[in-house]
């Protein structure tokens, strides 16, 4: 038994005109109609063709593109038209998809279907109409294309400009932390070098001591030669002095070497330091956001 769909897409057109035929007017008011309600009333929906469908999966199709419709899920239903015109190639199918995507606010499907409508029925009534309204879609929806396009590349570039923030921001904390350690290792080279010239002075303490030293040595030899010494010469007390400035001329000589050796050691610490920042002496870094810009300049000296 064939199912005829003429009396639900007779049901389906009814429903859809009625809104229309409120927005109409009379030919002679449409030059006091505002140009945006002249609008709304061209985009008022057709109603829906019906058509006998041999094919018995493209019936299926149909019937629930029409439920689908009753209930408000125009896409979907566009979608089933389609599927419907596939298997039954009857160009009303075609038509029908227009309306359901179009009513679902998916304006690039209705194109396509409209404009697939229009090749397969060149000379459909209301043609020039059709073509009209395929024009003015095709327009809103290369004018959605270009604001997303807009919308895409302002992201984009968005983001571009907060990578490079967050690399500005990691170069000058790594610049900062250069200069820091370059801070530090300057602070070391000098503690080494008064390290050292302490080291220095404590042995040339030591030399001037063992100078006195010898001198108490030798005068000790020439007051009081093979121990005799003459009245007023306490030798054992002379020998004590002697004694003490040796040992004190060993003992400064001893400290100034370890002091001054443990200045060579952070000097040669430091050198190291300092011959890496060598390597890079200079560094400069700058970033701009929507907050301002910024710039660091380091030079090693």
């Amino acid at each position: 038994m064939r199912l005829t769909a003429i009396a639900v897409a007779a049901l389906a057109g009814a429903v859809l005109a009625a809104p229309r035929a409120q927005a109409q007017t009379p030919p002679g008011d449409s030059q006091a109609q505002p140009p945006h309600e002249q609008d709304e009333a061209e985009e008022q929906p057709e109603p829906m063709m019906g058509v006998e469908l041999d094919d018995e999966g493209a019936r299926g199709h149909f019937q629930v593109a029409q439920a689908l419709f009753q209930t408000g899920r125009y896409v979907e239903a566009g979608a089933e038209f389609v599927q419907a015109y596939d298997l039954s190639h009857r160009s009303e199918m075609l038509f029908n998809a227009f309306v359901a995507y179009r009513d679902g606010a998916d304006l690039e499907r209705a194109v396509g279907a409209l404009r697939r409508y229009l090749e397969v029925e060149p000379a459909a009534d209301g043609v020039e109409q059709l073509r009209a309204r395929l024009e003015r879609m095709q327009a809103r929806v290369a004018g959605q294309a270009e604001l997303e396009t807009e919308r895409r590349s302002a992201l984009a570039a968005q983001a571009e400009a907060e990578r490079q923030r967050q690399g500005a921001l990691a170069r000058a904390a790594a610049e900062s932390q250069r200069a820091d350690e370059a801070s530090t290792a300057s602070a070391e080279t000098r503690q080494a070098w008064v390290v050292t010239a302490a080291g220095g002075g404590l042995l040339l303490a030591s030399g001037v001591l063992a100078l006195v030293a010898k001198s108490r040595v030798d005068s000790l030899d020439a007051h009081c030669p093979n121990n005799r010494c003459g009245d007023g010469v306490d030798l054992s007390a002379e020998r004590n002095h002697a004694r003490r400035a040796v040992i004190a001329t060993d003992a400064l000589w001893m400290t100034g070497a370890v002091v001054a050796g443990v200045g060579f050691v952070l000097l040669l610490t430091a050198d190291s330091n300092d011959a890496a920042e060598e390597a890079n002496p200079n560094a400069v870094g700058a970033f701009c956001d929507g907050h301002g810009c910024a710039a660091s300049y380091r030079r090693a000296f």
